[in-house]
């Protein structure tokens, strides 16, 4: 099984990534977690697919949220379990003021510190 390095007994654990295909390596993630003590999981990724079977893979309560952008509808998401578990967050404002920062000529470097 998967190992956490470092103490996270009676804590809260944040797993940050760039993207939830199938959500197997957040499962498995979630369960060591678990092993380990931790008192609850949330998990973020800028990018969410969810194919295979996300409700079977990620339904651990251990699991408290799922949070990702709006960059790939979720569309198997709809009559999942977890969806209760799920926060979009919107990205078009973001994309919106970088098209208006490029086409101006400005900086769309500071809008990565914000």
């Amino acid at each position: 099984g998967e190992t956490i390095t470092g103490d996270i007994k009676g804590k809260t654990v944040v797993i940050i990534d760039d993207i939830i295909s199938t959500g197997g390596t957040i499962g498995r993630t979630v369960t060591a977690c678990k092993n380990q003590g931790a008192t609850q999981v949330y998990t973020l990724a800028t990018h969410g697919l969810f194919t295979g079977n996300p409700a079977e893979t990620l339904k651990e309560p251990l699991l408290r949220q799922v949070i990702v952008t709006n960059t790939i509808p979720p569309f198997r998401l709809e009559h999942s379990k977890i969806k209760e578990k799920l926060i979009l967050l919107n990205a078009a404002p973001l994309f919106a003021e970088e098209i208006k920062r490029i086409f101006e000529c400005g900086t769309v470097t500071e809008l990565s510190d914000t």
